[in-house]
């Protein structure tokens, strides 16, 4: 839109200056001492004729003739809009000036030797129909020709002015359903040197204060239509700052960019009012790359940037001439953080962000996951196809290693096929789908585990109670809903969890099997865990409830057989545990347990249900030697093992 507007001012200042230059042929005959008021009503008609549309000019009008530049001041002009605008004029402008090379105009060449616009509004905008308010094509005759002659269409048109200057302008930009652009200038000066144009300017851009200076190529350079024009501007705001520096090859039609940039700030939510962009809280932040274009294609090659601890570099280009952003991505990074990241992604803290602090989404009663509506519109507005490559992604105490993916948008629709990554010395793996393109989203997910340590997973625990060992698996799981709590309570699918050989602490399997002696023994023995044989996870999910049935974990002392539920949207859970012990103890009779609770809550052992198993086993006692059971040359994880690697 700012693209637009640049545009448009050209050609209003253009037409303005096709009026002005018209009065001013006009004038050069007549007494230069005489009351140029006199002429302002016949002057503004004439120009109105011009352009097809009312101009008047409210205030007085001077003109003086005894020099080579003769210098024009016109007070309160007004420009009127066609009809059906929001605003009845298309420009006021409090004092409009400037001087012409009298000589120039006489040798047919058009050199403006300062032109000054002050305390004024210049309004463009675009009605429901997309008819633009300076489009001056309705207006016939002479004065059409006038103004299209007037209009520059190219560089070469471009004509000379020496001094340019802004005092307390402002230019609106407005566009059914889109809120309105303000851009104030303060002050603007460009001026004309032997080197070129020095460019400085102050105000403000949606209600932020900015600074501008820097340099430009100069206007013969300009009217150079071979050569790429050059261009070196700095920006601040506020802490934001950005520079520019480079060349652009068609700087009328704002395309075909190559220029380097670097722009750095405290935070990305600052730049929220510059470029009306719903940015987040972010740590500081900085990038730097080079900025091509042509035609509607944007690219930024070879970036590098920082965001807190983290970084990212690579190549991102932005087709914007379709009916949505079209992204193509090849990027990499060494370190992610989630600390730093925690704004982009809708975490609960960012770290060093500027602004305040964000309160964790809460989940419903009892339920697993959060019920926050996702915000799935940006998936809907975009398309993209984005290649990744990250060594190592930081968040909630884990460390991922060696995520890289490829991801494909179009239509809402967000494949990542393949995706992987290093989980606790193993890997993850597959693809993942998120369709937010109809009402209601949905997702689909089917992972493979290999090799993935499970010690790392549960963290440090005292060696009596700590289980090891390496899982393998796969996850196939689909479900629908517009927040995190409502796909996991409609989840489908099937996972299944596989370890080989691996250790348990003998604490915790002779206490599932409420073997009170080997559990006394184990506190004293040097060897803290049992060897495991296998462990089997096999789950199936319906409708957001989990079933697990058998589930068999097969160590050196005990068999543990067990079947139970988890209800993802109640986060309601129920196991009931069977141990089969293997070698001799007087408390070694089978035992049958039932852990129930709430995820999140209270989850606890039956005790009716744990008195019982005690007494039994009191009164079993004397029978405890039948109960020894010898598995010698047994496997009963061999028909997963070879399902698995199979797959």
């Amino acid at each position: 839109m700012m693209i637009r507007s640049l545009r448009a001012l050209v050609a209003i200042a253009a037409t303005l200056l096709a009026a002005l230059l018209g009065l001013a042929a006009l004038a050069v005959a007549a007494v230069a001492v005489m009351d140029w008021n006199r002429f302002r009503d016949p002057l503004a008609e004439r120009a109105s004729g011009m352009v097809g549309r009312p101009l008047t000019i409210g205030g007085d009008l001077d003109l003086d003739l005894l020099t080579p530049t003769p210098a024009l001041v016109a007070h309160d002009v007004r420009f009127a809009n066609p009809g059906g605008a929001s605003q009845p004029h298309m420009a006021e402008i409090g004092r409009l000036a400037f001087q012409m090379d009298l000589r120039a105009l006489l040798g047919g060449r058009i050199r403006i030797l300062g032109l000054h616009l002050a305390d004024g509004v210049v309004t463009l905008e675009k009605d429901a129909e997309g008819r633009a308010n300076w489009d001056f094509s309705p207006a016939e005759g002479a004065g059409a020709a006038a103004v299209e002659a007037a209009t520059p269409q190219d560089r070469t048109e471009v004509p000379d002015i020496e001094r340019l200057t802004f005092e307390n302008m402002c230019i609106v930009y407005r566009e059914p359903d889109v809120e309105p652009l303000e851009a104030v200038f303060a002050t603007l000066t460009a001026e004309s040197t032997a080197e070129g144009v020095a460019l400085a300017a102050e105000g403000s851009w949606r209600g932020a204060a900015y600074a501008m200076e820097g340099t430009l190529g100069s206007v013969a350079a300009l009217q150079e239509a071979a050569e790429p024009y050059p261009v070196a501007l700095s920006v601040t705001a506020g802490e934001t700052a950005a520079r520019i520096e480079g060349t652009v090859a068609e700087p009328l039609a704002f395309t075909g960019f190559d220029t380097a940039i670097d722009l750095t700030g405290p935070s990305l939510d600052q730049l929220t009012q510059i470029l009306g962009l719903p940015l987040p809280a972010t740590p500081q932040y900085a990038v730097q790359g080079r900025l091509t274009s042509e035609g509607t294609l944007w690219r930024l090659a070879d970036f590098a940037g920082s965001l807190g601890a983290s970084d990212l570099r690579g190549t991102v280009s932005v087709e914007t001439g379709g009916e949505v952003p079209v992204v193509q991505a090849d990027v990499a990074s060494r370190r992610l953080d989630f600390a730093d990241l925690a704004g982009l992604v809708g975490g609960d803290e960012v770290r060093g962000a500027a602004t305040g602090e964000r309160a964790a989404p809460d989940a419903p009663p009892g339920a697993l996951l959060p019920d926050d509506p996702f915000d799935l519109e940006g998936l809907r507005s975009v398309a993209g196809d984005v290649r990744f490559d990250a060594q190592e992604i930081r968040g909630g105490g884990r460390i991922l290693q060696n995520v890289k993916g490829h991801a494909v948008l179009e239509r809402g629709r967000l494949r990542l096929d393949p995706v992987s990554l290093g989980l606790a010395g193993g890997s993850v793996g597959g693809t993942v789908t998120v369709d937010a393109g109809e009402k209601t989203p949905a997702l689909a997910a089917a992972l493979r585990l290999r090799d993935v340590e499970l010690k790392p997973l549960v963290g440090d625990l005292d060696p009596q109670m700590a289980t090891w060992g390496t899982v393998q698996g796969r996850i196939d799981l689909r479900g629908r809903g517009g927040s995190a709590h409502a796909i996991a309570s409609s989840l489908d699918g099937e996972a299944l969890l596989y370890m080989g050989r691996g250790g348990i602490g003998n604490v915790l399997i002779e206490g599932i099997g409420l073997d009170v002696t080997e559990v006394v023994a184990s506190l004293f023995s040097t060897d803290p865990d049992s060897p495991i044989h296998c462990m089997i996870l096999p789950l199936q999910v319906k409708d957001g409830v989990v079933h697990g049935d058998p589930m068999l974990l097969e160590a050196a002392q005990d068999t543990v057989l067990g079947d139970g539920t988890l209800d993802l949207e109640t986060g309601a859970l129920q196991v009931r545990l069977r141990v089969r012990p293997h070698d001799f103890s007087l408390f070694n009779a089978p035992t049958v347990l039932t852990v129930q609770g709430t995820v999140g809550g209270d989850i606890g052992v039956d005790e009716t249900e744990l008195v019982g198993q005690a007494l039994k086993k009191l009164l079993m006692m004397p029978l405890s030697p039948f109960f020894t059971e010898d598995r010698e040359g047994e496997d009963p994880c061999a028909p997963v093992r070879e399902k698995l690697g199979a797959e």
